[in-house]
């Protein structure tokens, strides 16, 4: 009988703890889906707003984080030319 009740508690936790590990992946991938998301609105903001952006800077603005991507987004408005944009992107160094 005790055998069957640690059992069942070694069952109980493995359950609980691949639930967890579920819920954390899938917190993961929300946040990560919710960056990229974030980065194509961003990018999009820009070239709209100075036109086509080589792929060097594409890059830049793939490696920034979701934070620097929102107070960028919020600079679209006051950026006027690609090179606004660079001196913007260094200030994320």
């Amino acid at each position: 009988k005790a055998t069957r009740i640690g059992i069942e508690q070694g069952i109980r936790q493995g359950i609980e703890q691949g639930i967890e590990q579920g819920i954390e992946q899938g917190i993961e991938r929300g946040i990560e889906r919710g960056k990229q998301q974030l980065q194509q609105l961003v990018v999009s903001l820009l070239e709209r707003r100075i036109g086509s952006l080589s792929p060097e800077i594409q890059t830049r603005i793939s490696q920034l984080s979701a934070e620097q991507l929102e107070n960028l987004g919020e600079a679209v408005l006051d950026l006027t030319s690609v090179s606004d944009l660079m001196a913007r992107l260094q200030t994320y160094s």
